[in-house]
């Protein structure tokens, strides 16, 4: 089958790639990372790679998916860019450790949610008679996508404030714009069995190349992979769901096509991200209409897009020569691999973290502040709480500032989850954490109902499909989880209610 042969060659590259790294690069540091690859992708294989858990829990297995790829990744990325696993690194031993540790803990989560057969059930039958798990047509699934793409056309020309509650619930429906992507997979939405895993839509096809051209205008290198990211998700879970002898009317040639496309792409997008980066700092003073055109100017202008390449280059080699105790994130330069499998952010971190010291008090009231501050300005306010969320530091600027002696700098940097939590909770950190993804998981699986031996997915689900996979990259940094289960979970399903049963009355 298929998964099988996926892992033969998953065990043979990884293999490989192990007996490469310690030929060219031996060391004890890079024997225990390449340690680290093969635990995780052993582990990942036997629980992860199995059709049944990817039909029956896609939603929690892209978060674990993506998980598991931060850190089999690193040893693949690295050797094609001929640098050992340990690039750049201050202490890789104790990173390939904690690592192991928080995959271990975080795998074991999995395996146990997954296998809990009654879990949050009447949270289910609750969202069921909501409707939350209803099928839906192809007019419905218009509208969904005209609805988000009206609303991000009122948003990209308004500026959001904080407290701004109409903003701010707006914003809220703007994944919508990602709906009618599925009509190239009707089975996953239809009441009626489809014979087919994938089915051409003319107008899905229009729209598809707007909203690829609409992503660019918004100076995000996220919002461009979005699109591509949603459409081969629902790909393969259509896939999935089909037995095997409909999957021979798939063409490999597609899928190869598929490749060649992204191979292709990220090149390009690399180049357009270079873009926007030099045309960020415009980003708030300008019409997204100058932002685009400016730009574009920047891409097609070949001098100064070499010269921009170049600056990067010399920007990563200058890192180098300078001590490396500086923050540094330079480890992958393909930006697309870059979030999946920069386990420099972790080595990073964690010797901020040490030079701070673990379960430290400051940050650890913080992170209770964090957890506060979601609640929305009003209620905040209505309390007396003073919380100014246009101050917002990330967790990354926090520890830069502690570990440096410096008031902190909004520069939004990443953290990992290992140093944050290490540099919050201390050692307690891995069962904390252990409790919270297990929870995250039960939650995350109630995208779903098994429903007369089918299973079925929530609209929501799908079209949000592509941030599943984004759940577990380094940016928020520890216990993100309880911030999702608090608010950010109820948020969107509560949203989406809203939203589906107006569109629902107005469609009737």
């Amino acid at each position: 089958s298929n998964m099988l042969q996926i892992k033969k060659w998953g065990h043979c590259i990884i293999l490989i790639a192990i007996a490469v790294e310690l030929i060219l690069w031996p060391s004890l540091e890079n024997l225990i990372g390449c340690g680290m690859t093969l635990i995780c992708w052993i582990i990942f294989s036997k629980i992860g790679l199995n059709e049944t858990t990817i039909k029956e829990h896609i939603f929690s297995w892209l978060v674990f998916l993506s998980m598991s790829l931060y850190r089999i990744l690193p040893l693949l990325a690295t050797l094609l860019e001929c640098h050992s696993i340990g690039y750049n690194f201050v202490n890789p031993i104790e990173t390939y450790l904690g690592e192991t540790c928080l995959f271990l803990i975080s795998a074991l989560a999995f395996y146990l949610a997954t296998n809990q057969k009654k879990a949050l059930i009447s949270l289910k039958i609750r969202l069921y008679k909501c409707g939350f798990y209803d099928r839906v047509s192809d007019n419905t699934i218009w509208c969904l996508g005209i609805l988000g793409l009206i609303i991000r056309f009122y948003l990209m020309s308004t500026h959001i404030q904080i407290g701004d509650i109409i903003g701010k619930a707006l914003s809220g429906f703007t994944f919508f714009q990602y709906a009618p992507i599925m009509l190239f997979f009707p089975s996953l939405y239809k009441m009626s069995k489809l014979k087919k895993i994938i089915v051409f839509n003319k107008g899905g096809v229009i729209y598809f190349i707007f909203i690829i051209l609409l992503s660019f205008a918004t100076n995000s290198r996220y919002a461009i992979l979005e699109p591509f990211g949603t459409f081969a998700l629902l790909f393969l879970l259509s896939y999935i769901q089909h037995p095997s002898r409909l999957r021979q009317n798939i063409n490999k040639k597609y899928i190869i096509l598929g490749i060649f496309i992204i191979i292709f792409l990220i090149p390009f997008v690399s180049d357009v991200s270079l873009a926007m980066l030099a045309n960020r700092g415009i980003r708030g003073k300008v019409s997204t209409s100058e932002l685009f055109s400016n730009t574009i100017n920047t891409y097609l202008d070949r001098d100064k897009m070499n010269l921009l390449r170049k600056i990067k280059d010399e920007k990563n080699l200058t890192t180098l020569k300078e001590q490396p105790k500086e923050w540094s994130e330079n480890y992958v330069s393909n930006f697309a691999l870059n979030r999946y499998c920069n386990m420099r952010v972790s080595d990073n971190t964690l010797y901020h973290a040490k030079k701070v010291g673990f379960a430290n008090e400051k940050m650890y009231s913080d992170f209770w502040n964090e957890i506060i501050a979601l609640l929305p300005s009003p209620i905040l306010n209505s309390l007396g709480i003073q919380y100014n969320k246009n101050e917002r530091y990330s967790r990354g600027d926090k520890l830069k500032a502690l570990s440096t002696n410096s008031p902190p700098f909004a520069s939004y940097l990443v953290t990992s989850h290992l140093a944050d939590g290490l540099l919050t909770f201390g050692f307690l950190y891995f069962p904390i954490e252990f409790f919270l993804f297990y929870l995250r998981f039960l939650f995350l699986d109630t995208f779903i109902i098994k429903h007369n031996k089918r299973v079925i997915y929530s609209i929501l689900g799908l079209t949000t499909i592509f941030s599943f996979l984004a759940m577990f990259r380094n940016a928020g940094g520890a216990c993100d989880s309880l911030p999702y289960l608090l608010r950010e979970y109820w948020q969107d399903i509560i949203l989406f209610l809203i939203g589906f049963s107006i569109l629902k009355k107005i469609i009737r």
